[in-house]
């Protein structure tokens, strides 16, 4: 049902933002102290689950941090 023969040429109008969308988060946020200390100058360089954590607490507060999940995938 994604796809018609004939368009549908509905206008369209965006809501406006809710939030400021140019808003940084300031030195009392919390992991402010230790992501300022890793390095974005490049690819992969900051610590990936130290990140992780700071961006689950930043998006979801005091919920338990899930466990992470390692898996290898063999190929022939």
């Amino acid at each position: 049902a994604s796809f018609q023969k004939t368009p549908t040429l509905t206008a369209y109008t965006p809501r406006a933002a809710e939030t400021d969308l140019f808003a940084k988060n300031g030195v009392t946020t919390p992991g402010a102290k230790l992501s300022s200390r890793m390095n974005f100058k490049d690819y992969d360089r900051a610590p990936e689950d130290a990140l992780n954590r700071i961006l689950w607490r930043t998006a979801k507060g005091d919920q338990p941090y899930p466990v992470p999940i390692h898996r290898a995938i063999f190929t022939r």
